[in-house]
């Protein structure tokens, strides 16, 4: 019999999937997730650009009221059309 029961809920979050489920030493849960999309909109010149530009730091995102963190490091794209300025989004 595992330590812990776990359930599964979705998070209904779109374009999101969960890599990785953690509970800290403290009781937090961390979800490790990643964006799945491939694409975004420049926000210099507003041409839809696929050439990935890496990831920004990861960040921890408090959701249910209790500590329960998303880690994700949101992609950034760089545009070709903006002097490959990155693209950094806001999560």
């Amino acid at each position: 019999m595992p330590k812990h029961a776990f359930i599964s809920i979705p998070l209904d979050i779109p374009e999101v999937q969960v890599l990785k489920t953690e509970i800290t030493a403290y009781g937090a849960f961390i979800l490790t997730v990643e964006r799945t999309i491939v694409s975004t909109t420049c926000h210099r010149c507003g041409r839809t650009i696929t050439d990935r530009h890496g990831h920004t730091a990861p960040r921890l995102l408090p959701i249910l009221g209790r500590p329960v963190y998303l880690r994700i490091r949101p992609k950034c794209f760089g545009c070709p059309h903006s002097d490959g300025h990155p693209n950094h989004p806001a999560a």
